[in-house]
Formats: C-alpha cells, structure tokens, sequence
C-alpha cells in the first residue's frame, strides 16, 4: 500500500515534459498496484448530452466496432460506483468537452487509453478521486486540447506517455 500523503509526509514528484508533450513522473514513496479482474462487454452507445459511466459500464472503442462509446455526449460523469475506468472506454470520443470526476470517491485506476485522442478536453481535475492510484499508459495521449490537470495526493504511477501530444508542454513540479 501507497503511504497517504500528510502535510506531515507529502510525496514530490516532478513531472517533465518530453518531446512530442511525453511525460516522466518521478516520485518518492511506494507504487501502488490495482489488481483488475475482466470483466465481460456489453455493447453501449449512449444518447443525450451526459454519459454516466458506472461500474456496469463496458464499453471499450475497439470492441465498439470502433465506434465512440460516448456517443453524441459532451459531457462524461465518472459516477460513485467506479473503481476502474476501462481501456480505451473513451477513446475517439470527439463530441466530449467535459469529464466530471467529483463523484469517482472509489477510482483508484484510469486504464489504458481510456480517453485517447478526446481532442476537446481543455482541462481534467481528478481530486475528487480520491482514491486514484494509477493514469494508464496513454490515457489522455492525443488530447490536444488538454491545457490543465489537477491531480490527488494518492496518485503514484503515471504511466508511459499518459499526456502524450496534449496540451500540457511546459515542465512542471507536481506537489502532492
């Protein structure tokens, strides 16, 4: 288990931007691991402005017959019952400009790819998750739009080109 970051015992990391907007996180404490069990797909294409995705949610894009499993939705809320957002749950969701995560109290895992090339996320703020442990390789690579990130104190693992080609291309020192 992951040390909880204190204003006693507060991990640093440094998050560095690559070429090609690839980041490095390099952080100080243990790696959280979240075990994952399959689960089985469903095929989903949701309609409206808002996609509420919940633990009964099983859509992934190339299962999709790629196809958005957003839908026509702009807007994405991450809802109380979610411990892991699938791979590729939200890839090539182009219509989506907003992803809620202040209800995601039980995430602790974004998988991989789960919102590559989302291109009109401008910003994402992931501290009311709470429990989030790890970003999957590739998660919001693509997202060109993407200029602003919040993080929780309980992330500690980025993995490999997380933000790749987004918005986020300055270095930068993550506190948490």
């Amino acid at each position: 288990n992951a040390p909880k970051a204190t204003s006693k015992s507060a991990r640093k990391a440094t998050l560095n931007a690559a070429p090609r907007g690839r980041f490095a996180v390099k952080a100080k404490g243990a790696k959280a691991e979240v075990p994952t069990a399959p689960k089985p797909f469903v095929r989903h294409v949701p309609e409206g402005d808002t996609y509420t995705y919940s633990s009964a949610s099983r859509c992934d894009f190339h299962e999709n017959g790629k196809g958005q499993c957003c839908g026509s939705a702009s807007r994405i809320v991450i809802d109380s019952s979610v411990v892991e957002i699938e791979a590729h749950a939200f890839a090539h969701c182009h219509s989506v400009r907003i992803v809620d995560f202040s209800a995601a109290a039980k995430l602790q895992r974004i998988g991989e790819g789960a919102f590559r090339a989302a291109g009109t996320i401008s910003a994402i703020d992931l501290r009311g998750a709470a429990k989030l442990a790890t970003v999957g390789a590739y998660a919001f690579s693509g997202c060109d739009s993407l200029a602003t990130l919040y993080l929780p104190a309980s992330v500690s693992k980025v993995e490999r080109s997380a933000f790749q080609n987004s918005a986020l291309k300055s270095y930068c020192s993550v506190e948490w």
